[in-house]
């Protein structure tokens, strides 16, 4: 009878240490189900310097879990860190992915593992944090395969290539074809530079009426009585130039390449169109003044001081009295035109 107790109170005992060990145990299991960690590489062998692609891609539930990453170290385990790729995300439902890359090389021959990382994991319940895990990688890195059955080949000496004309000269016709070009920029600048300075200056004038220029001109003229040192052709030459150019601008005909007469004709005709009833006495004015012009330069005429006067009055009679008329004109006709 009393061994009987014994055996229930064995029993009893070890269903309860069962159960307590099943209670502390499920719920590890349970996370570890839900926190899925897949870890993989490219190639599991590879020549020495060769790149390993090497992935840890982790799911699970971001409503009930928080994972912290490991940080691969720069170089462990005869592997070297080329290259940290970004960290990748996926979210589908209620699952949620990171995907870790990492690029590793490896310059010794031989088995090498790559360890695994370890990954905290904090489930969002209260619950103590945990720990999983990565497999470990075994990668195979070997050598580069030499036939050791074949002789050692000799060292060859090296051995310049044969190069084309082009190849030989190109570099040279380049520079001289620089050196062409830097000469013509420098010489097209000198020479815009020479032009700029020769370019004269405009200088804005005033403009002055026909009439005020030629009574300025007159009157200066005759001021300077060129005749009493024997320059009379002189005086003359200008008296005419001056009244043909107040024409030219005045009256719009061109003189300088007509004779006296032409003048005078073209002027009573410009006179008799604008019906102004004073024009036979100042082309009579105008016949003196183009006569006594002519005597004294082609015949060598020498007019007394009278009539020297009388030609500057003349003159200045011409330019003011058409211009007053010229002036009453001026509100009913175009502005004249500058010279």
């Amino acid at each position: 009878m009393k061994m009987k107790q014994n055996i229930q109170f064995v029993l009893y005992s070890y269903k309860r240490i069962l159960s307590i060990l099943l209670f502390l145990v499920f719920p590890l299991i349970g996370f570890s189900q839900e926190v899925k960690v897949n870890t993989s590489v490219n190639s599991k062998k590879i020549i020495i310097g060769d790149h390993i692609s090497y992935k840890n891609e982790l799911t699970f539930d971001l409503q009930k879990f928080r994972v912290q990453l490991p940080r691969v170290n720069d170089t462990f385990n005869h592997f070297e860190v080329v290259e940290r790729k970004k960290v990748d995300t996926n979210s589908k439902q209620n699952k949620f992915t990171i995907t870790q890359e990492t690029i590793l090389t490896n310059f010794d021959s031989g088995v090498w593992v790559v360890p695994p990382n370890i990954f905290k994991v904090t489930p969002l319940d209260g619950s103590a944090s945990y720990e999983i895990q990565s497999k470990p990688i075994s990668i195979q890195v070997n050598t580069v395969e030499v036939d050791t059955s074949k002789a050692i080949m000799p060292i060859y000496e090296i051995i310049e290539a044969d190069r084309s004309w082009w190849d030989a000269w190109k570099y040279h016709i380049m520079g001289f074809i620089g050196l062409l070009l830097l000469i013509a920029i420098v010489y097209i600048t000198l020479k815009k530079l020479k032009n700029r300075e020769k370019k004269p200056i405009k200088i804005k004038t005033k403009y002055v009426a026909p009439w005020d220029a030629a009574t300025n001109s007159i009157q200066k003229l005759s001021a300077k009585e060129l005749w009493l040192t024997n320059q009379e052709k002189q005086h003359h030459t200008r008296l005419t130039d001056i009244v043909r150019t107040y024409i030219e601008d005045a009256f719009e005909i061109d003189c300088f390449e007509k004779t006296s007469q032409e003048i005078i004709t073209d002027v009573k005709k410009y006179l008799q169109k604008k019906k102004y009833k004073g024009r036979q006495e100042e082309l009579e004015k105008l016949r003196t003044i183009f006569l006594t012009a002519d005597l004294v330069k082609f015949a060598k005429s020498k007019p007394s001081e009278q009539e020297h006067v009388k030609s500057n009055k003349d003159a200045l009679a011409f330019v003011q009295s058409t211009s007053v008329f010229l002036k009453n004109n001026l509100q009913s006709e175009p502005k004249l035109s500058e010279r």
